[in-house]
């Protein structure tokens, strides 16, 4: 007989930024009210303001936060060791490639036109598409 469980989480690489962030606060309401405990991962362990607001509106509701490297620690004990390998191969290492590569300091981006080429630039390449 399968045991049922009584939480809910949501899983992200950062509180959202994307104007849905009332939704994201009303998700551990939510579940309280529907007697669910709510569990966030949150895989990315930069500090912010949002993140600090979302992770109290859970613990207030009865949840647990889990954060970077906790966030990965809980996956990884909840997953059995076939998702776990899977997890650690194909999702935390390159979610981590992506992050250490990031270039944080974005150039201008120049589009530009004629009657034979569209060109792309910025301070240091172009690219040039034929027009036919």
């Amino acid at each position: 007989m399968r045991k049922e469980s009584h939480f809910a989480s949501t899983f992200t690489v950062a509180a959202s930024g994307q104007g849905r962030f009332a939704e994201e606060l009303s998700f551990p309401k939510e579940c309280r009210a529907a007697g669910i405990k709510p569990i966030i991962l949150v895989l990315n362990s930069s500090p912010s303001i949002r993140l600090t607001e979302l992770g109290a509106a859970f613990t207030e509701n009865g949840g647990e936060v889990y954060i970077g490297e906790n966030a990965w620690s809980y996956l990884n004990k909840h997953s059995g060791e076939i998702i776990s390998i899977f997890i650690e191969k194909y999702i935390k290492v390159p979610l981590l490639q992506i992050a250490e590569s990031e270039n944080h300091s974005l150039s201008n981006i120049n589009l530009s036109w004629t009657t034979e080429a569209i060109t792309i630039s910025n301070e240091d390449e172009s690219y040039n598409i034929q027009r036919k």
